[in-house]
């Protein structure tokens, strides 16, 4: 499996996210893929409110 593809599945895990492209693309164009990889993984990290 490729890493962007390991990405679009992590923000659409359990089809509960969000995913806005247009995002994506300015993140990418201006801080490139490390940026990518922390944004992903302090999303993994957001809990849901009981």
């Amino acid at each position: 499996m490729r890493t962007d593809e390991n990405y679009l599945r992590a923000h659409l895990w359990a089809s509960t996210a969000v995913f806005h492209w247009n995002c994506l693309v300015a993140l990418m164009k201006e801080h490139g893929e490390a940026a990518l990889e922390d944004a992903a993984w302090k999303a993994s990290r957001v809990r849901e409110v009981e």
